[in-house]
């Protein structure tokens, strides 16, 4: 879901900055658990599936096969490094005139997305049954206020096979950033409250620690109280990626299993 978001943050900033007009036709999630997503006239979603999109890109490779330009069209194909700049005087002048097609995660628009953040963050917002399962959330664990909430992405699944395991961390690395990340903010005028966000359960890590519990567990509330922590900490990963962006909260990103956390560290991501 992260890898879609941006993605369409990157098309929206530039569309408004730009002046031209972007559809996205292959949003694999529910819109309305993102009722502001289509606020923008020059940016338009549409709701589709994995089996719809596997046929798009068949379909766009055809073409792109056969004939990747003409005087009406052009398409580009951008999965990753080098980023495609979607904000260059070329893609834009193009953009205004033709079609053009783009498949992948690899167009990026960074200056118009900082420069359009806000309006961005309201686009994306979640809905108010999100927010209200967010905000119960928080009262049953009194995280409202006087509490400093550090945000554990403790991505599992996907990742022991991701890039031959790279990221994948075991419950020991994991046990020691907790305890570094505590040592950090637990510094007694106001108290401290680690969150873990998990595809599996990782029991193990929670132990009998009185200040360690589950997040929501549900992507969707699971991303928004991500984005309300203070700080967060996880893997590289798009989605916690997002929430840091979104919820303007810093984060460190765990490149390597002996990496120690600093607060000097966390950054904001502004992708």
């Amino acid at each position: 879901m992260g890898n879609q978001l941006f993605s369409m943050a990157h098309f929206a900033a530039a569309a408004i900055e730009h002046d031209f007009w972007v559809s996205y036709p292959c949003f694999q999630y529910p819109i309305g658990h993102f009722p502001n997503i289509n606020l923008e006239p020059r940016f338009k979603v549409k709701q589709s599936c994995d089996r719809l999109n596997r046929l798009r890109h068949k379909g766009f490779k055809l073409i792109r096969i056969l004939a990747a330009s003409s005087p009406w069209h052009e398409c580009h194909l951008a999965e990753g490094i080098p980023f495609k700049d979607i904000g260059s005087d070329d893609f834009v002048a193009a953009a205004r005139k033709k079609i053009v097609a783009c498949e992948g995660f690899g167009f990026r628009d960074a200056k118009s997305v900082m420069k359009h953040r806000n309006r961005l963050v309201e686009m994306f917002s979640f809905s108010e049954a999100i927010k209200k399962e967010v905000e119960t959330y928080k009262k049953q664990h009194n995280l409202e206020k006087d509490v400093v909430i550090v945000g554990f992405h403790v991505r599992r699944s996907d990742y022991r096979t991701y890039r031959n395991g790279e990221y994948y961390y075991g419950d020991e690395a994991w046990r020691n950033w907790i305890n570094q990340a505590r040592s950090l903010f637990d510094v007694g005028y106001k108290r401290y409250m680690g969150v873990i966000f998990s595809d599996e359960k990782v029991d193990g890590l929670l132990g009998t620690n009185h200040d360690l519990i589950y997040g929501p567990s549900s992507i969707y509330e699971d991303m928004m109280m991500l984005s309300e922590c203070d700080y967060i900490v996880g893997p590289p990963s798009t989605f916690s990626g997002w929430a840091s962006f979104i919820g303007h909260v810093p984060r460190i990103q765990l490149d390597t299993a002996k990496l120690q956390i600093e607060q000097d560290s966390f950054k904001v991501v502004n992708w």
